[in-house]
């Protein structure tokens, strides 16, 4: 256990309510599951890493699991199949998960994918401009998804890249100033926001690409860490609960 997740481990769900295990799909080395990860750990809930790039470009194509599964982020972008080969497979299976029933999270670059598997649009580099760091959004209420969470009044968030046009019959479910932050379409939910972030993976992404920027980074989520880590081990418990869609 890190010290990150070491105040704020979730409760074990009743055994007869836990799943077993939840596929987190990595789409580049850099940007993996982190905290999510443990604490769907600390429930008793196996967790299985699939390292896209290093399986066939069809591999989703035949994967069908009932367990939960978890689409990471990326610097790619979402029509980036040059780049990432693996994506219109990746692609084809979030939309069977979010019409059979299976339960799907995608994260920042995931939320993005299921958007374009659905028949969304996503901006490339949008001129709203990033939103990066500790960032305020807003929810609506009664969804079993936002009511499990208890709508967290902050996020954290690395993109450009957003989603501009929902798919039909996606319902939002949380905004900011500038952009869409969380939808549920079928029995998939994706958001813009890194639930998975601590401060190891914030000290890995920035210490290379924005290193005058990191102590500010760690700054605002120190700032707000009691919130950003309820929230992913409340996600984890939403991930691992098979009663709550």
């Amino acid at each position: 256990m890190t010290p990150d997740s070491a105040s704020h481990a979730p409760s074990p769900p009743a055994a007869s309510q836990r799943v077993r295990r939840v596929y987190f799909i990595q789409n580049e080395p850099r940007v993996h599951a982190a905290q999510l990860a443990i604490d769907v750990r600390s429930l008793g809930v196996e967790t299985h890493v699939i390292e896209a790039w290093r399986y066939p470009t069809d591999f989703f194509d035949t994967f069908e699991p009932d367990d939960p599964i978890v689409i990471l982020g990326g610097t790619m972008n979402a029509y980036a199949d040059e780049v990432a080969p693996w994506f219109g497979s990746l692609r084809q299976l979030m939309s069977r998960a979010s019409m059979s029933g299976t339960k799907l999270l995608g994260i920042c670059l995931g939320h993005q994918l299921l958007a374009v598997a659905r028949g969304g649009r996503v901006s490339v580099a949008d001129p709203a401009g990033k939103e990066q760091s500790v960032t305020p959004i807003e929810w609506v209420t009664g969804d079993p998804f936002v009511d499990a969470i208890k709508s967290p009044a902050v996020v954290f968030e690395d993109h450009a890249d957003a989603v501009t046009v929902m798919p039909p019959q996606a319902v939002a479910l949380a905004t900011s100033s500038r952009y869409l932050q969380a939808m549920r379409i079928g029995s998939a939910i994706s958001v813009q926001f890194h639930p998975e972030v601590n401060t190891h993976l914030i000290t890995e992404w920035y210490s290379a690409d924005e290193p005058e920027n990191l102590p500010r980074y760690l700054s605002e989520y120190r700032a707000h860490a009691s919130a950003l880590r309820e929230l992913s081990c409340r996600i984890a418990q939403w991930l691992t609960d098979p009663s709550v869609t």
